[in-house]
């Protein structure tokens, strides 16, 4: 054996310390990057479905309101009659169910009606509809987990015969 002291390769109980902390606020980073995101991204989701579930809403009143020469309100929500080019009779129903879905039911001269979901997550509550003999107001409001859309709509019918 020779006399040279042994030289230990390695690292100290410090240096090991000290690199799991920076190793643990690197992961710490990460990890609350990661959670933010997903947490905006959900926010974001639920913002653009309820947006678009109101303006889905609005489209469909909007489009049935502008033929409509009939117009009686039910509940929040209109019920629109006219008479198309070949004296067809239309009636368009929306209704509002329990479970937030706006449904349209759609019948022309009486027949059994098409019904359609054109929006979901409407809020109930008051009146979202009123009617001055010519112009339809509709305020609707749709929500999704915290986040919720809301929008005002005014439509003018179509001048009578």
């Amino acid at each position: 054996m020779s006399d040279k002291p042994l030289k230990q390769k390695g690292f100290t109980l410090i240096e090991l310390v000290v690199a799991m902390i920076v190793g643990g606020m690197i992961v710490s980073a990460v990890a609350t990057g990661i959670v933010q995101l997903i947490k905006v991204n959900a926010f974001s989701s639920d913002s653009a479905l309820a947006y678009t579930n109101v303006q889905n809403a609005g489209y469909w009143i909007s489009h049935d309101t502008v033929q409509a020469q009939e117009v009686s309100i039910t509940e929040g929500f209109p019920t629109l009659k006219w008479v198309g080019w070949e004296n067809d009779t239309h009636q368009v129903v929306y209704t509002l169910k329990d479970t937030g879905e706006l449904m349209r039911s759609y019948s022309i001269n009486g027949s059994i009606p098409e019904n359609i979901v054109v929006a979901r997550y409407i809020v109930p509550g008051k009146p979202m509809c009123s009617f001055d003999g010519r112009v339809l107001t509709l305020e609707i409001q749709a929500k999704v987990g915290d986040r919720s859309a809301t929008r005002t709509y005014k439509v003018e019918t179509r001048p009578f015969p």
